[in-house]
């Protein structure tokens, strides 16, 4: 096969492999701004090959060096380092006296997240980001809220990289305490860090990936649902001292501290001690790889 055909060839394998990778969510929007800005090198590229076209295993060497590119633009795009210094927008969402029940959606990505509670404003955050900034929708209907938060960059079904730049973005979301809320938090490889001891929790839903989590329950709410799914995760829940807690724990291979606390186990699921006999109860399922799960009391 003439090397000119194979050069065309390869060319249009990687064309295609990068839109079919953009079209299932794989590649972050960024990508294409880092790869834009990297175009000096495609030229150097060109240029080499019509330079070296006599020279064996150029093309080969060409190649190469536009991978190079590609990998450099991806890991780019995921780190933030070339695509312009970390920028943070404080997000305020003003209190309005009526509001009963609030639905929180926080779409985050890589990095740390940092939820607490707070009395002036219905939801006030420092949003860290890069490239794109995080978008938020508020609703109001009757006595109910709903908001959504969503960091633009972490698109779904993108790849996580839970080894790169895990603290070079940071969120911190304070809620306000009197209305009782229902949480949803979706994250990639993430440091997650949770007081919830003032705030009414209904129930709460963390979907994330490699990750730290630490969560700290209170005394608000009669019944609270917890549902965690995480990959290869060290999780850390906290409750007050006599309350009902059951766990229902999965997952390929785990380590726990429950049945050293005073749990008992019935099949895949642990009862703490006096389930049942308390005004506060918490039902928590937990789905996870291989993880470590500790559970305090304070």
């Amino acid at each position: 096969m003439k090397s000119g055909y194979l050069f065309r060839g390869v060319l249009l394998v990687i064309a295609g492999a990068l839109l079919l990778m953009a079209n299932f969510g794989y590649l972050k929007p960024t990508f294409w701004w880092q790869l834009i800005q990297l175009w000096p090198v495609m030229l150097i590229a060109l240029g080499i090959r019509m330079i070296g076209k006599d020279i064996p295993y150029v093309d080969y060497l060409v190649i190469l060096l536009i991978f190079g590119v590609i990998g450099y633009a991806a890991w780019g795009s995921y780190t933030g380092t070339a695509a312009g210094p970390k920028e943070t927008i404080r997000f305020k969402q003003q209190w309005t006296d009526g509001i009963d029940e609030m639905d929180l959606t926080v779409n985050f990505g890589d990095g740390s997240l940092i939820m607490g509670s707070g009395d002036t404003d219905l939801i006030l955050g420092d949003l860290d980001y890069y490239a794109d900034q995080p978008g938020w929708d508020f609703e109001l209907e009757g006595n109910r809220g709903t908001l959504e938060i969503s960091q633009e960059e972490f698109p779904s079904g993108s790849i996580s990289m839970p080894w790169v730049n895990r603290q070079g973005r940071r969120w911190s979301l304070d809620l306000h305490r009197e209305p009782i809320w229902s949480i949803n938090m979706n994250s990639g490889a993430c440091d997650i860090k949770a007081d919830l001891r003032d705030i009414s929790i209904r129930d709460m839903e963390i979907n994330t990936g490699a990750s730290n989590v630490e969560v700290r329950m209170g005394e608000l709410v009669e019944d609270c649902d917890v549902v965690i799914k995480a990959g290869a995760s060290n999780i850390k829940l906290y409750f007050p001292e006599r309350t009902s807690v059951k766990i229902n724990l999965s997952g390929a291979l785990s380590s726990d501290n429950l049945e050293e606390i005073g749990f008992e186990k019935n099949g895949d699921t642990y009862y703490s001690p006096f389930y049942g006999e308390t005004e506060f109860n918490y039902e928590v399922d937990i789905s996870v790889g291989v993880s470590n799960v500790d559970v305090l009391f304070y």
